[in-house]
């Protein structure tokens, strides 16, 4: 995953596949039973440290709805202020194209 932010204060990232520079997680525990669901992950870094990210998550429609922080607790709910320093992240399901494409002509 590579992050890129913009002076705007809006950021952009990229899901790179198995040759990914990084691991999201080594560790990862998901509880459905929770509302909302829950995922705690852990990862070792370059410098030994291991962080602990703890996550909310939500089915919104086509829409998977994250809510993320490595503060210890889970987050409180789907918002980001810079108070909370939560990471919020929809993903948006796509639909596939229908048919073929016409060539341009």
């Amino acid at each position: 995953m590579v992050y890129q932010y913009r002076a705007d204060g809006l950021s952009q990232y990229l899901l790179v596949g198995e040759v990914a520079p990084f691991r999201l997680a080594d560790e990862l525990t998901l509880d459905t039973t929770t509302d909302p669901m829950r995922i705690t992950r852990s990862r070792k870094g370059t410098d030994g440290v291991r962080r602990v990210m703890k996550e909310i998550f939500k089915f919104d429609g086509d829409k998977l709805v994250t809510a993320t922080t490595d503060k210890g607790e889970f987050p409180a709910g789907f918002e980001s202020t810079a108070a909370n320093k939560v990471e919020v992240h929809v993903f948006e399901l796509e639909s596939p194209p229908r048919g073929k494409a016409e060539p341009k002509k």
